[in-house]
C-alpha cells in the first residue's frame, strides 16, 4: 500500500508539507535527523525558514501512519521498510556507516507478546532497535552474535 493510500484509508490526507518530509526521509540513506530534515525542507519549498514545530508535526503524523521509524537511539527518522500491520519490527542499524534493514516476521511478535503475557503487560507502541556493524563494516572482524 502506499503511502498516500494509507492516509486516505486511515480517514487522513497526506498534505504537500507531509509528502516532502516523507520523501527528504526516503532519500536518505542512513537515519536523518529533525533538524537535518528542516534544512532539506527549506532547499525543497524554497523556503529560508522552517519552523521546527511544523516538522515535528510531519513527524509525528507519518509515525503515527507507521510510514516512518522514530529512531529513539539516535534521535533520527527511518523510512519503514515493511509495511506490514500487526508485526513487530527490529531495525538493524550499522553504527559505522548508517545502513539498516527493518526484519519484520512472526517470530518476533511471538516472542515480545510471549514476554508480554509473562508480565501482564499490555503492548502499545514498541520500537526494538539494534545497533551494531554491518557486514560491509566488520569485514575481516570475527562474527559475535551471542
Amino acid at each position: 500500500m502506499l503511502a498516500n493510500e494509507r492516509c486516505q484509508a486511515s480517514g487522513y490526507k497526506l498534505t504537500l508539507l507531509r509528502k516532502q518530509v516523507f520523501e527528504i526521509i526516503l532519500a536518505a540513506e542512513r537515519p536523518i535527523g529533525a533538524y537535518d530534515i528542516m534544512a532539506e525542507l527549506a532547499i525543497v519549498s524554497g523556503r529560508d525558514h522552517i519552523a521546527p514545530p511544523t516538522v515535528y508535526r510531519s513527524l509525528d503524523f507519518l509515525s503515527e501512519q507507521q510510514l516512518i521509524h522514530r529512531v529513539h537511539s539516535l534521535n533520527a527518522f527511518l523510512p519503514k521498510i515493511s509495511l506490514e500491520e500487526n508485526k513487530a519490527s527490529a531495525l538493524f542499524i550499522c553504527q559505522q556507516c548508517g545502513t539498516y534493514t527493518d526484519a519484520t516476521n512472526n517470530a518476533i511478535q511471538q516472542c515480545l507478546n510471549q514476554i508480554a503475557n509473562e508480565l501482564r503487560f499490555q503492548i502499545g507502541n514498541q520500537s526494538l532497535e539494534v545497533l551494531g556493524m554491518c557486514t560491509a563494516c566488520n569485514t575481516g572482524k570475527q562474527y559475535d552474535a551471542r
